[in-house]
């Protein structure tokens, strides 16, 4: 009988010890500014092009993206998911859509409203831009450091012509 209750109160024991540590844990996690709403990560973005295995091949060669699923509907639509540390990647293909150009619109950000340009965090900017500029990618603008940012940032142009931008350190 003793026997049991010594294992019963290390079985407590363990059972306060860990849930102790759960919520210490929990307490370094960032938390929301109040009324902030929920606290988000990782980012999506959704795309829709002309040519689609085109795009994909880029965004999964040039940025490390992988296809995590991809299906064709009966009536045209491609669809593809990608995906690369937290960050979600949604690439269309819309039988009926058409490019800014086929409806008249500048090759220039500053003459639309909407998504302007995608962007992620990178843990090497120096290393990311490296290889942007070893495989002649098309940048939008060098590595530059914006004022009161304490980041560094650089850009690119997709071959549907979206701008990606990255921040880093």
């Amino acid at each position: 009988m003793r026997l049991h209750r010594k294992a019963a109160f290390l079985n407590l024991f363990y059972a306060w010890f860990i849930l102790s540590a759960v919520i210490s844990l929990s307490d370094t996690q960032p938390k929301a500014a109040p009324n902030a709403g929920p606290m988000v990560h990782g980012a999506f973005f959704a795309l829709s092009t002309g040519d689609f295995d085109r795009l994909i091949s880029w965004y999964r060669d040039n940025l490390g993206f992988t296809v995590d699923s991809s299906r064709t509907t009966p009536a045209g639509l491609r669809g593809a998911l990608l995906s690369r540390q937290g960050a979600l990647l949604e690439v269309l293909q819309l039988p009926a859509a058409k490019s800014r150009k086929d409806w008249g619109i500048p090759d220039k950000p500053e003459s639309i409203h909407g998504i302007l340009k995608i962007g992620f965090e990178v843990a090497d900017l120096d290393k990311l831009f490296s290889t942007v500029k070893d495989r002649h990618l098309n940048v939008f603008f060098e590595p530059t450091k914006p004022e009161n940012n304490p980041l560094r940032t650089f850009a690119v142009k997709d071959p549907d012509g979206n701008i990606v931008q990255f921040f880093g350190k």
